[in-house]
């Protein structure tokens, strides 16, 4: 716990005590394992330092009396799991409140296994929801998509999500051999729109759509 404090750079002890919201006594008895922190206190941490709030929990498990504790420990550690919360693409502001607030959802829950499998880090991913029809019935107006903010240019053909006049767009692209791209709708009622390079320069990618209600 101390090393994820320092990690996350909260300053002094005192300093940190008061972002986190407890005492100087009881942060220095958690992070000497004199005392278990509670579940709420392991959300606030969580969310203050950017630590794994399952790690935290299991962690806090195995160290307690239990048997029963020790075994929930167990059985976490085996499924592996992760919080994605909201995050703020990079290089804007507005779109990026507007997307966590559009989602209306405060976090999802992957393993750490699928994660890993599609080399990303939670702290890299957005997700927000399909504004329109443009890509039925792959991704249907209204679903949740997370995307990889990583991605940030249109490096491989694929989903991505975008900023197009200040409105949320996701299209399927395709690179042209002349250096332009394609936007494609899976709905065949739209039709298809290409840009040239020259033209991309003024699109804000989000990044690449990795997961609609399923693996992307």
């Amino acid at each position: 716990m101390k090393e994820w404090r320092a990690q996350a750079k909260l300053g002094p002890v005192k300093d940190a005590c008061k972002v986190l919201g407890v005492s100087h006594g009881a942060l220095g008895m958690y992070e000497r394992e004199a005392s278990l922190p509670d579940v709420d206190f392991l959300a606030v941490f969580a969310e203050r330092t950017g630590a794994n709030f399952f790690s935290l929990l299991e962690a806090r498990l195995r160290s307690g009396k239990t048997e029963q504790a020790r075994d929930l420990a167990d059985l976490m550690a085996s499924k592996g799991l992760d919080v994605v919360r909201a995050q703020l693409p990079r290089g804007t502001m507005d779109p990026g409140r507007f997307i966590a607030e559009s989602a209306g959802i405060d976090g999802l829950t992957f393993t750490r296994e699928w994660l890993e499998r599609k080399g990303v880090q939670p702290k890299d991913l957005v997700f927000t929801r399909v504004p329109d029809d443009t890509m039925s019935p792959t991704v249907r107006e209204g679903n949740l998509v997370v995307i990889d903010g990583t991605r940030d240019s249109f490096a491989t053909d694929g989903i991505y999500s975008m900023m197009i006049d200040g409105e949320i767009a996701v299209r399927r692209v395709q690179r042209h051999f002349t250096g332009g791209i394609i936007f494609r709708c899976d709905n065949q009622a739209y039709a298809d729109q290409h840009l040239s390079s020259k033209e991309i320069e003024d699109v804000f990618i989000m990044g690449k759509v990795i997961w609609a209600g399923g693996e992307m």
